[in-house]
């Protein structure tokens, strides 16, 4: 099939694309279209093909969600480290209340769970 340059327009996206690509071809297709003489064409810079870039994206997701699992972790461990330091700051205000009532280092362990070591510490700092 015979096609003439009358029926060739800028609107045919799959002649313009093909034509563009074939720098030969550029400056007389786009004189003939738009019946104008052309002194001179510069050519930008080929498209980069995605594929390169995809491993580029590919290891920055990974970097991102290895900041993100770090950060997570940080705030976990951050979070179990608050919520002990909670439970023994209400263990040592239990175990005070206990010795003001005048119980006994062992009973104070064995109702706290704590070792009488710590009891002890907590009597000579009370």
């Amino acid at each position: 099939m015979s096609v003439s340059i009358e029926d060739i327009n800028l609107s045919n996206d799959l002649v313009f694309s093909e034509v563009m690509r074939q720098p030969e071809n550029v400056k007389p297709f786009l004189e003939a279209v738009l019946e104008k003489k052309i002194a001179d064409i510069a050519y930008i810079e080929k498209q980069q093909d995605v594929k390169a870039d995809k491993v580029k994206v590919e290891r920055l997701m990974t970097l991102a969600a290895k900041i993100g699992d770090a950060r997570f972790y940080a705030r976990k461990e951050a979070l179990e480290e608050g919520r002990a330091e909670g439970e023994h700051s209400a263990m040592v205000g239990l175990v005070k209340r206990l010795l003001k009532q005048q119980r006994s280092l062992e009973d104070i362990s064995d109702i706290c769970g704590l070792d009488l070591d710590e009891i002890k510490k907590i009597a000579e700092d009370e």
